[in-house]
């Protein structure tokens, strides 16, 4: 017969037996110490009073012996107490305590016991007598002297005794009783709070993510763990959705990745397929050669624009040095004004060198991002002005913002790009700098892999900057790349007034 594992007990219960058991042991302690040390003193007081008597008895002018069998009409005894006589050989000279089973009362035997009182019992088993032995010397009226006993009843004593076992088992269990139902209800009331985390636990088991425990007393370790549950709970519910985001982006990023792959791929395919199944004339062929090689070209810049970005998402180490962002600045404008010999670029930067850490490749990748952004995706007639400054406070109304969260403005650097094109509107500027996003087609004016602002967003995170855009005055739109103070060493003079 296999035997069923015994189901533990609940920590309510371990707790509510734990008091009952120790206060249990309490009381019987207590109980077992109140008895033995009053039995103990209620035994000394008889003692004291019958040493007294024997005391008297053992007296050379002591008074003479009561008549046989008259010992409990003496004075000096309570009516429970009894004088016993004896000769020297032991012989009582009556039998008023015969009843009891006595010692030797020879004098040899009484002197060699000593004077401490003991108990005895009866012949037939009744009470119990506590006794003290004397040898009487010889007087008047004993010539030959002997000896004397000194017995008294213990019935008082035990009932006493007994009387205080009852009260106390009886008190004892009331109290038991009592303390029981209090510590069940504080019990109960101190582990409320576990009992609302334990169901709260059981709702997020079934699909409740959003519940949690809340109106916790934080001056108690129970309150101060169900706060600590909930904070628990916040972040890992904050963590489930950005995982959560981050498996959508993902989900996203291949899907695009893809159908950005594809269409090149599909170009090139076709006219592999119209050379194939036909005879085109030379023109025809180069034409077709020209349209295959700008479709590869274009899906290398792709795939390597995704390995740019799988690289930054590593968080792989910059080659940081000092660079001047002056002199980036006028690179990446010379450079657009070649590239775009028909487009207006002008470059506004101070006097002073405006240096900053970071990785020179890198900064460079991030302005010719932000600066063809404006070249393509405004009209021809549209200027770009690049703007290198010394920020003084935080940008007006940013429509949008990305990089690093945490990147101070004030008294950083900005290099700021701006154009009077048509603008972005707002419900685009949400998602300018998301991955494989294109502006509306009445802004765009060429085709893009739509990861330049992507990648530039990743750079500047990785640098501890960030981008903003707000809209331009006058018309347009604003890209402002904005470095942290910390980011750019102190500069060798000060800022001309």
């Amino acid at each position: 017969m296999i035997r069923r594992p015994r189901r533990p007990r609940t920590l309510r219960t371990r707790l509510l037996v734990t008091v009952l058991v120790v206060t249990a042991a309490g009381l019987v302690i207590f109980g077992t110490l109140s008895t033995v040390l009053l039995g103990r003193s209620q035994l000394a007081r008889i003692d004291d009073q019958i040493d007294h008597v024997a005391i008297g008895l053992a007296s050379a002018d002591r008074p003479p012996p009561p008549p046989p069998n008259a010992a409990e009409d003496d004075a000096l005894l309570r009516p429970s107490s009894r004088l016993l006589f004896f000769d020297l050989a032991g012989t009582p000279t009556d039998t008023t305590g015969t009843t009891l089973e006595l010692p030797p009362m020879d004098a040899a035997a009484v002197r060699a016991r000593g004077s401490a009182p003991f108990t005895v019992g009866e012949r037939d088993g009744g009470g119990r007598w506590r006794v003290a032995t004397v040898v009487q010397p010889p007087d008047r009226f004993e010539p030959d002297g002997g000896t004397a006993a000194v017995v008294m009843s213990l019935d008082d004593y035990s009932a006493t005794i007994s009387e205080l076992r009852t009260i106390e088992l009886v008190t004892g269990a009331v109290l038991l009783g009592l303390l029981g139902v209090a510590a069940a209800l504080l019990v109960r009331a101190g582990l409320s709070p576990l009992t609302r985390i334990e169901r709260t636990a059981a709702a997020i088991t079934a699909g409740d993510l959003g519940r949690r425990v809340d109106n916790v007393d934080d001056h108690t370790e129970v309150g101060r763990l169900g706060q600590a549950f909930d904070v628990m709970l916040n972040r890992l519910s904050t963590t489930m959705r950005r995982l959560a985001d981050s498996d959508a982006r993902l989900r996203t990023f291949v899907a695009d990745a893809s159908h950005e792959l594809r269409t090149p791929l599909t170009s090139i395919r076709g006219y592999a397929e119209l050379y194939r199944h036909g005879t085109p004339a030379p023109a025809d062929v180069e034409r077709m050669m020209h349209r295959i090689e700008s479709e590869a070209v274009r899906m290398a810049g792709l795939v390597d624009d995704m390995l740019l970005l799988a690289q930054l998402d590593e968080e792989r180490p910059l080659d940081l040095t000092e660079v001047d962002l002056n002199v980036l600045a006028a690179d990446v404008a010379n450079d657009a004004r070649i590239r775009k010999p028909e487009r207006v670029v002008t470059l506004r930067i101070p006097d002073r060198p405006m240096r900053t850490l970071g990785d020179e490749h890198r900064l460079r990748q991030v302005l010719t991002n932000v600066v063809d952004n404006a070249l393509t995706h405004t009209p021809a007639d549209a200027a770009v002005d690049i703007v290198v400054e010394r920020v003084t406070g935080p940008p007006a109304d940013p429509i949008a913002t990305a990089g690093a969260e945490s990147a101070a403005i004030g008294g950083g650097l900005a290099v700021r790009v701006r154009d009077n094109g048509p603008g972005i509107p707002p419900e685009q500027a949400a998602h300018i700098f998301d991955r494989f996003y294109r502006a509306d087609k009445s802004r765009s004016r060429g085709g893009g892999s739509g990861l330049g602002l992507a990648i530039t967003t990743a750079i500047l995170a990785a640098h501890g900057a960030r981008i903003d855009l707000t809209a331009a005055p006058g018309g347009g739109a604003e890209f402002a790349v904005l470095f942290p103070p910390a980011a750019h060493p102190p500069a060798d003079e000060p800022d001309p007034a």
